[in-house]
């Protein structure tokens, strides 16, 4: 019974460790078609308190002048964000 869960743990802190490995940390900043950076384009990830809980978001935006769309998913769970397709 140790064992297994030596190795259930040694396998969740790889899993983990490979995530962290490759996770920019950040969002990428938005390219136009030939690949250059879009000048005055938006890309950041913010915290705000909802209901007094921290809630994180990644905000993109090639013009910065467009309002926010705040998606929500609609339960406790899995986040769809990395779902979506550029």
């Amino acid at each position: 019974m140790t064992l297994v869960v030596l190795v259930l743990a040694a396998v969740l802190l790889a899993g983990m460790g490979y995530l962290f490995a490759i996770s920019p940390g950040r969002p990428a900043p938005l390219h136009d078609a030939d690949g250059n950076v879009i000048p005055g384009s938006l890309f950041e990830r913010v915290t705000v308190a909802i209901g007094g809980i921290p809630q994180s978001m990644i905000i993109q935006s090639a013009d910065p002048s467009n309002p926010v769309l705040l998606f929500l998913h609609g339960g406790p769970g899995m986040p769809e964000f990395f779902m979506e397709q550029d």
